[in-house]
């Protein structure tokens, strides 16, 4: 996971403490999935991330 908070300085979203992030997995799980599947999956394994700690998040994902 990458941290993009310094790319959002000023941004109304970075005021509240929550982050901005990019992440980049490989993973044969994400094979035969819909992006929308895809992006399911990893809020699902991040939580309440979501909720306290993640403003914004950039997702790139790939099969292989």
């Amino acid at each position: 996971m990458i941290d993009d908070g310094h790319l959002h300085k000023g941004h109304e979203g970075a005021k509240t403490g929550k982050g901005h992030f990019t992440i980049h997995i490989v993973s044969p799980a994400f094979k035969n999935l819909s992006s929308i599947e895809q992006h399911r999956m990893i809020y699902n394994a991040l939580g309440n991330f979501m909720q306290t700690d993640i403003h914004a998040l950039r997702i790139c994902l790939k099969s292989d």
